[in-house]
């Protein structure tokens, strides 16, 4: 079986609006996502999305991923169909400026090899974000990655029930993250949009 079955973006939150329940980021400050429910049963995922109109979210967009990762129906999760080969899921919506916050929860992870960031557009695909000089990331196993190495290590080891959450703040050029709401730091500085959240699975 995969390594890592499906990762689902649950929510985000912006320094004009504070107040969201779950579901996944979006590009615009005024926007609000109300609730998700997410469910898998084997092979069958079903999700329930209730938003607000209007908004403009940012999904996982099978285009935009490698070929050896599932994108779930409602663009929310990602599972990896292959085992001990990187892949990388993007985002399909550019952030240029602004705050930006949005969480991650960890079904299931074995190896620790995850990869939760962000990429320019020029990243690859078939590799994890931080292979190249056009990502950066934060993997399970404590370390922030980019440009094929390690920039140090970071945080705490995340595992499979986990909630790994992201705070891109692209008005100061800073990432951080946190685990179950502990804060974890500044992670990455000297960040320049414009930038999307990327996910890798090996």
């Amino acid at each position: 079986p995969p390594t890592c079955r499906p990762m689902s973006v649950e929510s985000i939150e912006t320094t004009k609006n504070k107040s969201v329940a779950s579901s996944i980021p979006s590009a615009h400050p005024s926007s609000k996502v109300e609730g998700v429910a997410d469910e898998t049963e084997g092979d069958r995922e079903t999700c329930t999305l209730v938003a607000t109109g209007g908004e403009s979210l940012f999904l996982l967009d099978k285009e935009s991923a490698s070929a050896n990762l599932d994108i779930g129906k409602m663009h929310l999760t990602v599972m990896n169909k292959v085992n001990k080969k990187w892949s990388t899921a993007r985002a399909d919506v550019k952030m240029v400026s602004g705050v930006y916050r949005w969480s991650v929860h960890i079904d299931r992870c074995i190896s620790k090899n995850i990869f939760i960031g962000v990429v320019s557009g020029d990243a690859r695909l078939d590799n994890y974000v931080g292979c190249d000089r056009h990502g950066w990331a934060f993997l399970a196993n404590k370390a922030i990655w980019h440009n094929k190495g390690k920039l140090g290590g970071y945080g705490e080891l995340f595992r499979s029930g986990d909630r790994v959450s992201v705070h891109l703040d692209l008005d100061v050029g800073s990432m951080s993250f946190a685990l179950n709401g502990k804060d974890l730091g500044v992670a990455v500085e000297g960040l320049v949009g414009p930038l999307y959240a990327a996910f890798s699975l090996y």
